[in-house]
């Protein structure tokens, strides 16, 4: 179903329920139960007490024992028979979030059991190296020492990298959770190391498979301190310790966008309780710069993902991710506090650079023509755009256009960059379709990634090349009225079921994201009255939504243009449908529920005022 701005993709009803109750409201379905939450859980496909159980209330007890993940307990014994031995330990990240919150669980918990030689430990520079296990950094590590090397969030496709690091003399434990390269033969390719430890290593998966890398290093963390200690349950210090790690787990998992269930939701939850009192001086100054600590409410996943992660990114996306690995791993609290001044200054650039190119691409995507009804793809170049930034500005153009976006830095005859897609639409197919077509004289493309999000590289002289295969390939595969951007709805409600006591207790329901998204619901045949302009420009829409004798206040962000047709909606007292959020607004005053409209369309039902 289509609203003014969106395409509203139903969940399955009732998944998982053998005979759901179900009505029709306004050519909508909505299963029908006597709970808001039980309904909710029911669609998500939670459908035992059991399911729902650990789902709601998550415990460190369920999470799988370490020996369970692939290559943990071997990594473990020659981890602890290093530090004894004495020999020189690195740790290789990535610039990520996770690669960044992976190194500092190892770094943490080497220092701890050998504090007079904590472990070095190195993180490429986003733009100059780019991802991965690369040949000259372990160079650099050898001539420096470096006997052991233990990657973390990478490392799973260093084919050569880690023959070379054999030839030097380098002993290397890959911990990932990233997929292997695939040989002709369809079968994985592993790199040769010492000891490889990943959650689905072919044919030795892990109960749990959807770790991220972080979660990856906090499995290896509690192996090593159980063979450190040789005890099970550990004790005191090797307890706190593991507790004092679990909010970098959980900021890793929040920030890599992996499914929050499972494991995940453990790691996640429990990792976001602990986070006001973490002893960690840097992420302490971090949080309280970001506004987390100045009241007692719980940390949101949403704050993680949105205030925080931003900020820790930019040190990679605009100098080096270096600073946010110092800032987690000094034990100085004024060295702290002046990293976090310097990440907030990068993030802030980081703001201003990613508008800039945003619009400076929808200015480039209508003067080139790609906003025609023809066009299914926009490709665009241009040698001022940091290759570092233009992913997140794919994500605002695919929201803002409809259209799978390819965006990249044109420089030394090479375009360098990032592309994202819209839902049914594998940007990762479709660039291998387009490379097999560029590449068959030479290799003069490249990429990685998945179906709704990849990286490139290419030749300046095969883009036009580029921009053809891609428009006809999105072209073939895209109908004109999949052109809009699409968002999942969890089913229908009425106004009247969200009291201020339900809509907090669908908040208990956090950490939400990737998994577990934000409930959305369909308000069916509601008013919309006295909508009006807010905030500092006018940027936003408040108004208040009605049906059968309730009224509730509502927001709209960022939809100024949304304004008259909101008046006309209520002048003629239409009736709408409302796609939202419930949210508790906690500002000015008590508490209160309040709607975060994300999209609105007329109703084909009559309104119950």
């Amino acid at each position: 179903m289509r609203g003014w701005t969106r395409q509203w993709i139903m969940r399955p009803e009732g998944a998982g329920q053998a005979n759901p109750v179900s009505e029709r409201v306004g050519g909508m379905a909505t299963v029908k139960q006597a709970d808001l939450i039980q309904r909710l859980l029911i669609q998500r496909g939670l459908t035992d007490d059991g399911a729902r159980e650990a789902f709601t209330h998550p415990r460190l007890s369920d999470l799988h024992l370490p020996e369970t993940l692939p290559g943990a307990q071997e990594a473990a014994v020659r981890l602890v028979e290093a530090v004894r031995a004495g020999r020189r330990i690195a740790i290789y990240g990535d610039y990520d979030v996770d690669g960044v919150m992976s190194t500092t669980i190892l770094h943490q918990i080497l220092t701890l059991v050998d504090p007079e030689r904590p472990p070095a430990w190195y993180i490429p520079h986003r733009i100059d190296e780019g991802y991965g296990l690369h040949l000259p950094a372990l160079e650099q590590l050898a001539s420096s020492g470096v006997e052991v090397l233990i990657t973390v969030d990478c490392g799973i496709t260093a084919l050569e990298p880690a023959r070379r690091a054999a030839e030097l003399g380098i002993e290397l434990i890959i911990t990932d959770h990233h997929r292997p390269q695939i040989g002709e033969d369809g079968t994985p390719q592993l790199p040769e190391a010492s000891v490889i430890v990943h959650p689905d290593l072919p044919g030795h998966a892990a109960p749990f498979t959807h770790l991220a890398g972080a979660g990856v290093a906090f499995k290896l963390a509690w192996a090593f301190l159980e063979r450190w200690f040789s005890s099970r349950p550990l004790p005191k210090i090797g307890r706190e310790l593991l507790l004092d790690l679990l909010p970098f787990a959980a900021m890793a998992t929040i920030a890599d966008v992996v499914p929050l269930h499972g494991e995940n939701r453990i790691l996640t939850c429990h990792g976001l309780k602990l986070l006001p009192s973490t002893r960690n001086s840097g992420l302490r100054s971090l949080l309280e710069s970001c506004g987390l600590l100045k009241n007692a409410t719980p940390i949101q996943a949403t704050e993680i993902a949105f205030r925080v992660a931003p900020v820790l990114n930019a040190a990679g996306r605009m100098a080096h991710a270096r600073d946010a690995v110092e800032l987690l791993t000094t034990s100085d609290s004024q060295r702290a506090d002046q990293l976090v001044k310097t990440l907030l200054r990068l993030n802030r650039q980081r703001q201003s650079i990613c508008k800039e190119i945003t619009e400076h691409a929808s200015f480039l995507a209508e003067e080139q023509g790609f906003l025609k009804s023809d066009q299914r793809a926009i490709i665009l170049t241009h040698e001022s755009w940091n290759p570092g930034l233009v992913g997140i500005c794919c994500s605002r153009l695919v929201e803002r256009f409809g259209r799978p976006v390819v965006l990249m830095q044109d420089r030394d005859g090479v375009c360098r960059g990032s592309a994202r897609s819209i839902r049914n639409y594998s940007i990762h197919e479709a660039f291998s379709h387009c490379a097999r077509l560029v590449n068959k004289s030479e290799d003069l493309m490249s990429f990685g990634g998945h179906a709704a999000a990849a990286g490139l590289s290419i030749a300046t002289t095969a883009l036009d090349q580029l921009v053809r295969s891609l428009g006809e390939h999105a072209a073939a595969a895209i109908a004109e009225e999949d052109l809009v951007s699409a968002i999942d709805v969890d089913g229908t409600a009425e106004l009247r079921e969200f009291p201020l006591e339900a809509v907090r207790r669908l908040e208990q329901l956090d950490p939400f994201g990737a998994g577990n998204p934000y409930p959305r619901f369909i308000l069916a045949g509601v008013r919309v009255i006295r909508p009006e302009k807010m905030g500092r420009n006018g940027e936003h829409l408040r108004l208040n939504l009605s049906a059968d004798g309730v009224s509730i206040g509502a927001v709209w962000w960022r939809a100024p243009e949304m304004l008259e047709p909101l008046r006309s909606a209520d002048r003629d007292q239409l009736a709408m449908d409302v796609l939202a959020e419930p949210q508790v607004n906690r500002g000015y005053g008590p508490d209160r529920v309040q709607m975060k409209i994300l999209d609105v369309r007329e109703s084909d039902t009559t309104a119950a005022f």
